[in-house]
């Protein structure tokens, strides 16, 4: 299965916008769920964190650690791979046809 990725000094790492993402983000920056859909008022900071709290989901369900700081991550990306990250962004946390059915009892 493709994932989404961004490359870092030569490493790929998956990025994943779920719940646990948007879940440990809000929890770190004291923002609330609804901050999320104002991006444009969000601080570079706040949208550094969210980004690498996506990296960071991403690899904890590939089963890897990964190696940066937020600081050491901040300096390793630059606005372009930023632009490109928040289109990930939008397209995994836009609605999808696809629905979640409950289980039977």
């Amino acid at each position: 299965m493709k994932h989404d990725a961004i490359e870092i000094n030569g490493i790929t790492y998956r990025i994943e916008f779920n719940w646990n993402t948007i879940s440990e983000f809000i929890e770190s920056t004291g923002l609330s769920l609804a901050d999320l859909d104002k991006m444009g008022t969000m601080t570079p900071r706040q949208i550094t964190s969210l980004i690498y709290c996506a990296i960071k989901e991403g690899c904890r369900m590939d089963g890897i650690e990964f190696p940066f700081t937020m600081a050491d991550f901040g300096a390793a990306i630059g606005v372009n791979e930023i632009s490109e990250i928040l289109k990930i962004y939008t397209r995994q946390t836009s609605v999808s046809v696809a629905t979640v059915k409950p289980k039977k009892k």
